[in-house]
């Protein structure tokens, strides 16, 4: 995975990892393959995130950091927004997905228990279940340090299409632009006239555009970031 990552231009590898039961020496491995190649590593141990942590600041690299799914903090009956602010600088990657019927009861800012106290729960679309939105957002954009996507988890939900539809919708809501629209480049036609596609079949990912950002003002580009 982590090769993969490098050669698709370095892109973070989200993993989920038992801290715990992780030997010295694997950890160790792990950091040199990640720093070697110049690849973030996202760590996903919402249940062990007093020792990921520990893991984090011991190792004080910007190749590592957390990655967080808002349900497995939900069936804690912790706040996902509060958590990500008390992360802060050490997020990578976060994802957006909603649960509902976790009984999630306020817990305090410092409680570290490791023991999940809530219910799992079950998916739904985001906005529908237990999941503050809006807070989940604004706690998303604070994370300045975070080098990952924010990407949307649809495992779970009856209809993928109509609930990804649903999610972009709810999101925008958050982020106060409902006026934008968004439109996908769905055969790449896109990014091949603008000669930012790349080929990805090598690894079971087809042809896609890469990474970039870009202001058009009638039909005159004004500025072009590509992610090197």
């Amino acid at each position: 995975a982590i090769e993969l990552a490098a050669d698709l231009g370095r892109v973070p590898v989200s993993l989920s990892l038992p801290i715990k039961a992780m030997a010295e020496d694997t950890r160790k491995l792990l950091i040199e393959c990640a720093d070697g190649r110049g690849v973030t590593l996202a760590i996903h141990a919402e249940d062990q995130l007093d020792v990921l942590l520990a893991w984090i600041e011991q190792v004080d690299m910007h190749c590592i950091g957390v990655a967080i799914d808002p349900t497995a903090i939900l069936a804690q009956s912790k706040d996902p927004s509060a958590t990500l602010l008390k992360l802060g600088k050490r997020v990578r990657v976060a994802r957006l997905a909603d649960v509902s019927g976790t009984d999630i009861e306020p817990a305090s800012e410092d409680d570290d228990s490791e023991t999940p106290a809530g219910l799992p729960g079950v998916r739904c679309d985001l906005g529908e279940g237990d999941l503050d939105v809006i807070q989940y957002r604004l706690a998303v954009d604070l994370c300045t340090a975070r080098t990952g996507p924010v990407v949307l988890d649809l495992r779970g939900l009856e209809n993928p299409l109509a609930s990804a539809k649903h999610a972009m919708q709810a999101w925008k809501k958050a982020n106060g632009s409902d006026h934008i629209t968004m439109l996908a480049d769905g055969n790449g036609d896109l990014a091949e006239a603008l000669g930012l596609a790349m080929d990805g079949s090598g690894f079971g990912m087809g042809k896609r555009a890469q990474r970039y950002a870009m202001v058009v003002n009638d039909c005159v580009v004004e500025e072009q970031n590509v992610e090197g």
